[in-house]
């Protein structure tokens, strides 16, 4: 039995196949083999000898050979390999401004969870760093420190809750929008993280005066627009919005502040609920 392989061929994602075949002198000789495998036998042996002469035997064939083609019998990993013997597409690698992003994502996402069970006083930043799977170096270089890392939980709890507001405002009525949007707001002071952070934990770690800062740059501005469209409607007097809407705002914060900090939320709410509405009515 002679063993003949396969001339070496550009591997273009194609698994290399060794085959063994019994050559035309012994072929009719081999005892394993029926009489019309020795004839395919001979014949492959043929087309292997030409193959070796003609297909790559000259240098003429050796020169035009693409420089980046590999002609060894390399074997390409399954893994490589899609169901259909395609290969499959590399994951794209992401940018360094996605890996950053994506940091400090996950420390906001983390702090904001221990900062609304615990509190910012009982919350350690080795804490936020493991909850959150990351260094801490990334905490210091992406907010410098833990009161940092604060406001920005802060402000995204702010925002959250400004577009959980501003999809009320859209009834047919502007001042019923403007009633729903009053009780949705009312209705997030009864959210653990909202009277941790928000109301409870934020004017002091904070300082009063930038807690009513950014409570008014997400706030102040819907205040307005619902002020405005219903004095555009003509269910309330025209007059000056922006002082009116700094007035309505102080009094929604206070009232929620009231319903956080209550033996019994529900009640006090129910309470709030009633003297905000004839507030409105009184404008």
């Amino acid at each position: 039995m002679v063993t003949t392989s396969i001339p070496r061929v550009a591997t273009y994602g194609i698994r290399p196949r060794i085959i063994s075949v019994c050559s035309a002198s012994t072929a009719s000789a081999c005892p394993i083999l029926p009489p019309g495998w020795r004839r395919i036998t001979e014949q492959l042996t043929c087309s292997l000898h030409v193959s070796q002469r003609f297909s790559f035997g000259t240098a003429a064939v050796r020169a035009a050979r693409p420089p980046s083609a590999s002609y060894t019998s390399t074997t390409v990993p399954s893994q490589s390999l899609g169901r259909r013997g395609g290969s499959v597409a590399p994951r794209r690698r992401r940018t360094q401004a996605e890996r950053s992003a994506a940091t400090r994502a996950a420390l906001i996402a983390a702090a904001r969870e221990l900062f609304a069970a615990r509190g910012f006083a009982d919350t350690g930043r080795e804490e936020i760093v493991k909850h959150a799977g990351v260094t801490r170096g990334a905490l210091h270089h992406h907010f410098g420190s833990k009161t940092e890392l604060f406001r920005a939980v802060f402000e995204d709890v702010e925002r959250e809750l400004t577009e959980r507001v501003a999809g009320t405002l859209t009834a047919d009525s502007p001042m019923e929008g403007l009633r729903r949007g009053c009780e949705m707001f009312l209705e997030a002071a009864t959210d653990p993280a909202v009277q941790r952070i928000v109301l409870t934990d934020a004017p002091s770690v904070l300082g009063w005066r930038t807690w009513r800062e950014i409570d008014a740059r997400y706030g102040l501005g819907l205040a307005i627009g619902a002020l405005d469209a219903v004095m555009d409607a003509g269910q309330i007097e025209r007059r000056p919005v922006e002082p009116l809407a700094h007035m309505l705002l102080a009094a929604l914060t206070e009232a929620a502040m009231l319903v956080a900090s209550s033996p019994d939320p529900q009640r006090t709410r129910g309470e709030v609920d009633a003297i905000v509405d004839r507030l409105l009515s009184s404008f």
